[in-house]
């Protein structure tokens, strides 16, 4: 799954499938595949193909994984969470991770 690209995308002239460039160069590519990047909501479902009630059920469930949560309100995934998750759905069992502890 890792290695499949964008539909409509390709690597090698940067057009998209109309033949437009397009702003996405091999160092974004890569970026957009890190595992430790964090997806908003709207990639999450594009890359999932689920509608958000059924992703948030999901998640309430323990089917689905956990979004990280910011202290201003707004949450994402990560994107190698949505990778695992993308590998075996059926197997799928949201883990909870352990805050890191704080040295003073």
């Amino acid at each position: 799954m890792l290695d499949q690209q964008p539909k409509g995308f390709d690597m090698d002239n940067g057009e998209d499938e109309k033949g437009e460039k397009n702003n996405v160069d091999r160092g974004d590519a890569f970026f957009l595949q890190h595992p430790e990047r964090l997806v908003r909501l709207p990639e999450v479902l594009y890359l999932v193909g689920v509608s958000r009630s059924t992703w948030h059920r999901w998640i309430v469930a323990g089917k689905a994984p956990r979004p990280v949560k910011f202290f201003t309100g707004g949450s994402a995934w990560r994107y190698r969470d949505i990778m695992a998750f993308l590998e075996a759905p059926a197997d799928y069992i949201a883990v909870e991770e352990e805050e890191p502890a704080l040295e003073e």
